[in-house]
């Protein structure tokens, strides 16, 4: 057997022993998560601990620190009760949206697609589910003060980068389906909602 072929073979057992020891580390709940008694430990005791992508990771650096602000008592004290429904609806819609990366091969996912997959599921959970009819909370049918609420909670650079833009677009035209489709514009006690998200000027709304 070649020097060549006896690494080749070491480096896959090496690759599979990695697997395998990430699997058996993490806790059962992180395949059902939030975690108990710790709404954002899913972000870092399951996700993070399975594929470490540090600091500037989604796990880390978007993930936990977004959900930490939106449990915060400071964004709690913007929101009226429905915000506050919608805010425990999305955190958990977006840890349980990460489980599939927890199940998968290592040796197929990287910290770049893990956040490129975290921000597909931003607009989604954010509309409770992302169809035409919410099956959830969806931010389309809050009030103007409680979005704004959750977007004076997100840093600059985050809302207004690529990825964030993205997902602010997809949300918007979300929203303006399922208001369309749901029949909430018919009644005109939901007309400063409905004018909200049909301005053109949205992002100068939203901000």
């Amino acid at each position: 057997m070649s020097d060549r072929v006896l690494k080749a073979m070491l480096l896959t057992v090496a690759a599979v022993t990695t697997f395998s020891f990430a699997q058996e580390e993490l806790r059962e709940e992180c395949y059902s998560p939030p975690l108990p008694n710790s709404d954002c430990g899913f972000y870092v005791d399951c996700l993070e601990q399975y594929f470490p992508c540090g600091s500037s990771g989604y796990a880390v650096g978007y993930g936990f620190k977004y959900c930490q602000r939106f449990t915060s008592e400071t964004t709690s004290q913007c929101m009226d009760s429905a915000g506050h429904d919608w805010v425990n609806s999305t955190l958990t819609c977006l840890e349980q949206a990460l489980v599939p990366i927890l199940e998968s091969d290592i040796n197929d996912i990287s910290c770049q697609s893990i956040k490129l997959d975290a921000f597909d599921s931003h607009p989604i959970c954010y509309t409770g589910g992302g169809g035409s009819i919410p099956t959830s909370s969806s931010i389309c049918f809050l009030p103007p003060s409680d979005v704004k609420c959750i977007l004076s909670t997100i840093d600059n650079e985050d809302l207004f980068s690529p990825l964030g833009l993205k997902e602010d677009i997809e949300t918007a035209r979300i929203c303006i389906s399922q208001l369309n489709n749901t029949g909430f514009c018919d009644d005109t006690r939901n007309s400063e909602i409905c004018e909200f998200w049909n301005d053109s000027s949205i992002r100068q709304n939203l901000l």
